[in-house]
């Protein structure tokens, strides 16, 4: 997740939803905000904190981590969320807006930094675990990821909290094939085998 700090009236050619533009773009967005030395902060969020609480407190402690550090560096900033945020009552000129990776800048550049340094890192992480594919799809739902998955079950990577991967983390707890439960009747097929009585 990253917050980038801007004007205002800050606009950049080229710029657009992250979801349009390619891997290529994405990472010259990217170095562009380096060059000019935009300030943006990224938070990370642990994978173990996702698969222990899920997505959403994990995920509002890293907002807070980047609104918190950007205002140091500007007090007055205006702040932009894109989606839906409880913003702490004491914080002013804090507004949320629905697909503001859309249309609003500022926002707009923060996702394209965010999916870059993801993409990147997932790439890297294709050589740990060449069979899954991750250099090419970077952990999204592809048909090529979901067949990874029925082949080798989630690896260390997969967000065991969510419902998709839920599936094959149930199915490799499940007792091997031939074990079952013993049951009262089991119980008393076996006296009767054994001619004993319950005791």
């Amino acid at each position: 997740m990253c917050g980038v700090l801007t004007p205002c009236d800050w606009s950049l050619k080229g710029l657009a939803d992250s979801k349009e533009l390619s891997r290529k773009q994405h990472q010259e967005l990217y170095q562009h905000a380096v060059e000019q030395s935009l300030e943006f902060k990224v938070a990370v969020v642990p994978l173990a904190s996702i698969n222990e609480e899920g997505i959403s407190a994990p995920l509002k402690r890293a907002k807070l981590e980047i609104v918190e550090h950007l205002r140091k560096i500007q007090p007055k900033a205006r702040v932009v969320l894109d989606g839906e945020f409880d913003f702490p009552e004491d914080w002013k000129d804090c507004w949320c807006a629905p697909k503001a990776d859309s249309y609003v800048p500022s926002v707009m550049m923060a996702a394209n930094i965010a999916k870059h340094l993801r993409d990147t890192y997932m790439m890297e992480q294709s050589r740990v675990y060449p069979a899954y594919g991750f250099d090419n799809h970077a952990g999204y739902g592809t048909p090529k990821h979901i067949e990874a998955l029925n082949a080798h079950g989630p690896c260390a990577l997969h967000r065991t909290s969510y419902k998709p991967i839920q599936k094959y983390v149930e199915e490799a707890n499940r007792k091997p094939v031939g074990v079952q439960d013993v049951s009262e009747d089991m119980y008393a097929l076996w006296r009767a085998q054994r001619g004993t009585s319950k005791t």
